[in-house]
């Protein structure tokens, strides 16, 4: 992973955010799932904006692969909420979202 050199506003939070996608990409790498980043976490990326805060970290994946990514999610005990109507997974540890 490249060296971070610039932050948003919510620094300690962002870092936690890192961290914590880190475990998601495992999760992901095991399954050879490539999620692609899209959301607040993307425009700071392209424009390097410090006044910006990521509150929560976006990954967009193939359907296809949501139930692999579920069936782990529940092994290691990580809370989440699946919306079949909305094609969305939402991931949780402590006050994080991914």
């Amino acid at each position: 992973m490249e060296k971070i050199t610039i932050y948003p506003k919510n620094k300690k939070k962002f870092l936690k955010l890192l961290d914590f996608a880190d475990e998601i990409l495992k999760i992901c790498k095991k399954f050879k799932i490539i999620p692609m980043v899209y959301g607040s976490l993307a425009v700071f990326i392209y424009t390097k904006n410090k006044n910006l805060k990521i509150n929560d970290i976006d990954f967009l994946i193939r359907e296809n692969d949501i139930k692999k990514i579920i069936s782990n999610l529940e092994k290691k005990k990580f809370k989440y909420k699946y919306s079949k109507k909305w094609h969305v997974l939402q991931i949780f540890k402590n006050r994080l979202k991914i």
